[in-house]
C-alpha cells in the first residue's frame, strides 16, 4: 500500500482510522472522508466566502495542481451519487487519498518535504495549522481587543473609569489564572490516560502473542 506520511492535517483522523483495516469497503470510506476533509478545512480556511462552491472554488485556485484536485472530485463524486459505481482497485484508493493529503498538505503548509517535518517542529506545524484555518476569527478578535484597550485607555483618565479599569484587570488575571489550572489538570489526564491505555495495549499484545 502507498506510504502514509505523518504531517499533522486536521480533521484526518477519520481517514487514519478507516484506513486501519484496508479493506476495499474501507478505503472507499476513506477516500470519501479525504473529499470531506477537504471541503471542511476550505470552509473554514476561506470563511470570508458565503458559500461552499465559492469556498471551494478558492481552496483550488490556490492549489499549484488546481486540476489534480478537480480530477479527485470528479471522481469521487461518481463513488457518491452514482448507483453501482464502485472502486475497482484498493491500492488507486490509497493513491487518491494520498493525493488529497498533499494536497491539504499544500494548502496549509506549501510544499514542504517529509524531511522537514520532524518531531521538534510538529508542534509548530499544528499551532501554524490553527492559525491558518481561524485566520479570519483570530483577526476580528484582535481587532476587537484593540478596541477595548483603546476605549478602557481613554476612560481610565477619570477615577470611575480608573476603579472599573482595575477591576477588569483583576478578573482577567483570575480568568488567566483559572485557564492555566485547567489546562494543567487536563494534561495530566491525559498523561495518565495516555499511559494508561500505553499499558493496556501492550497488555493485550502480550497475551495474543503467548
Amino acid at each position: 500500500m502507498t506510504k502514509r506520511n505523518k504531517t499533522h492535517i486536521p480533521f484526518w483522523d477519520n481517514v487514519d482510522r478507516y484506513l486501519k483495516t484496508e479493506t476495499t469497503d474501507s478505503i472507499t470510506l476513506a477516500l470519501l472522508e479525504a473529499d470531506k476533509t477537504c471541503t471542511v478545512i476550505a470552509k473554514q480556511k476561506y470563511s470570508n466566502f458565503k458559500t461552499e462552491k465559492e469556498q471551494l472554488d478558492a481552496f483550488t485556485k490556490d492549489l499549484k495542481r488546481p486540476e489534480t484536485f478537480l480530477q479527485l472530485k470528479e471522481y469521487v463524486d461518481k463513488i457518491r451519487y452514482e448507483p453501482g459505481f464502485i472502486l475497482p482497485d484498493p491500492y488507486q484508493g490509497m493513491e487518491y487519498i494520498q493525493r488529497y493529503r498533499e494536497l491539504l498538505q499544500e494548502s496549509l503548509y506549501g510544499e514542504i518535504s517529509e524531511e522537514e517535518y520532524s518531531v521538534s517542529k510538529l508542534l509548530l506545524r499544528r499551532i501554524h495549522s490553527f492559525y491558518l484555518l481561524r485566520k479570519q476569527n483570530i483577526k476580528k478578535a484582535v481587532l476587537w481587543l484593540l478596541v477595548i484597550v483603546a476605549v478602557m485607555l481613554f476612560i481610565s483618565d477619570t477615577q470611575v473609569g480608573a476603579n472599573v479599569f482595575t477591576f477588569i484587570i483583576e478578573q482577567l488575571h483570575f480568568i488567566l489564572k483559572m485557564i492555566v489550572i485547567g489546562v494543567a489538570v487536563i494534561a495530566l489526564v491525559g498523561f495518565i490516560l495516555i499511559f494508561f491505555i500505553t499499558g493496556l495495549e501492550k497488555r493485550t499484545l502480550s497475551r495474543k502473542r503467548r
